[in-house]
């Protein structure tokens, strides 16, 4: 069984599709997500939301990152920077969800097919990705936590100020010594080797390593950052 995924659904060329098989999706369940998240020695994962960036604000998956299947659709150029990002980081596992999903639903269900045939396209191998199954309905009627994205922090030189900013104060420690620059530095270099950094550094949990990353990506694309 195969799903065509016609080019203009995905914001990809003229013409052109992406054939994904039911075979080619692997599906990870919310406990087994979560757990791997708080594993100290776990790959790196991140978690994709494929929902509209309305819906993403009003609550999703903590740390995860908004990538739309609408903003890929009509904003594409935009969303390019952070495309770039996810194809390049190839020790990375990428989780996408939407509101629902499941393999009884089929292929079509969710608009995170569409953004896996994206990805996909782009030059992410599917062994790479994976769906969340029961997506964020399933996520949230377990008890799980739903929040608000990261908030864009004020323009700030001092990392430690930056932490404060994102509720990470406890790993001022850690970090004793280090400068936001260096920090920015050397997530531009390679992001899987700055959550490395971070991990040889003290910051023990992965979702603390990869709540900084993400914030500090954003900061430096948004010019939230006074770096010199």
């Amino acid at each position: 069984k195969s799903l065509l995924l016609p080019a203009f659904m995905v914001g990809v060329g003229y013409g052109k599709g992406v054939t994904l098989r039911d075979d080619d999706v692997r599906w990870v369940s919310a406990d087994d997500l979560e757990r791997r998240l708080k594993l100290v020695g776990c790959p790196s994962i991140r978690v994709i939301d494929a929902r509209d960036v309305k819906e993403f604000e009003e609550g999703t998956i903590p740390d995860a990152l908004s990538l739309a299947q609408s903003e890929l659709m009509f904003s594409q150029q935009k969303m390019q920077p952070l495309v770039d990002q996810l194809v390049s980081a190839t020790d990375e596992e990428l989780v996408l969800f939407a509101n629902t999903a499941g393999p009884n639903t089929g292929m079509s269900a969710g608009r995170e097919v569409f953004v896996m045939a994206f990805l996909h396209e782009m030059g992410v191998p599917m062994v790479r990705m994976a769906r969340l199954k029961g997506g964020l309905n399933g996520w949230r009627a377990s008890g799980r936590a739903v929040q608000p994205p990261l908030k864009a922090v004020q323009h700030t030189t001092d990392l430690h100020v930056f932490l404060e900013q994102l509720g990470l104060q406890h790993c001022q420690e850690a970090l004793t010594g280090v400068t936001l620059e260096d920090c920015a530095e050397r997530l531009s270099a390679s992001r899987p080797s700055f959550l490395q950094y971070l991990k040889e550094r003290g910051v023990i949990f992965l979702p603390e390593r990869q709540a900084l990353a993400n914030a500090l990506g954003k900061a430096t694309r948004c010019g939230a950052l006074s770096l010199a």
